[in-house]
């Protein structure tokens, strides 16, 4: 299979037409043998949208690399914060609930505890024409992050056990910066998709660019062998190494 990616040939073809159309004697050269300037401007333009693609995407694979870093690093501390507060909640539950607190408040913070994380169902069909339903929480970073926005706002809502979380050093602050860094997190988990669509057109354009590149090249090759100058042919020999 022909490779479709830049490489030390697409730049060779390059090269050699670049150099063959701007000597003025092999440009002859070849057009008395059938060929055109044209066919030579089709590979070097090929070429070098070739290369601005591969170099576009080397660009953007480093970005990317930068955000899946920021993202990962912020994503584990909100997680730790996230634990440290649900594990001082499950405290002051136990607190309230031995203090007979309003029953109400009780099981709102209790509902927060509950692991709410998006689901998705999987129907199969069994061999006894039965249905089996698989039920599975998402482990994905977004729906973790939605989870964690969600119950650090509902705690945020919550003023009646702002006092008793305060007492163990989980003030309204600490829940309202929990909040906005997961909110924050939504829009660099979508940067870091964005970039890997970017990522993949300018894959896309570099295949296309090469194979463009290569049909060019193999239209001429046969009349580029006919020149009879060692210029043209040492050029030829190093696009097929």
């Amino acid at each position: 299979m022909a490779n479709s990616t830049f490489d030390s040939n697409v730049r060779a073809r390059t090269r050699a037409a670049d150099f063959i159309r701007s000597t003025p004697e092999l440009l002859a050269a070849f057009v008395t043998r059938g060929g055109m300037q044209s066919d030579l401007l089709l590979i070097i333009e090929a070429g070098m949208r070739a290369e601005a693609a591969n170099l576009a995407q080397s660009g953007r694979m480093a970005d990317g690399k930068a955000a899946t870093v920021d993202v990962t690093t912020r994503f584990a501390a909100l997680m730790r914060e996230y634990k440290a507060v649900m594990a001082i909640l499950r405290a002051v539950l136990r607190d309230m609930k031995r203090a007979d607190a309003d029953v109400t408040l009780v099981a709102q913070l209790a509902q927060v505890l509950v692991d709410e994380t998006d689901v998705s169902v999987t129907v199969k069909p069994n061999s006894d024409g039965t249905k089996a339903v698989k039920v599975r929480k998402s482990a994905t970073q977004d729906a973790i992050r939605a989870e964690i926005y969600r119950d650090a706002a509902a705690l945020v809502g919550l003023t009646g056990a702002h006092e008793a979380l305060g007492s163990r050093q989980v003030g309204r602050d600490r829940l309202q910066a929990m909040a906005a860094e997961a909110e924050a997190l939504q829009g660099l988990l979508a940067t870091r998709v964005a970039k890997k669509a970017e990522r993949q057109g300018a894959t896309a354009e570099e295949h296309d660019a090469v194979k463009a590149q290569r049909e060019a090249w193999n239209a001429v090759s046969r009349l580029l062998a006919r020149v009879d100058d060692p210029r043209v042919q040492a050029l030829v020999r190093a696009t097929q190494r």
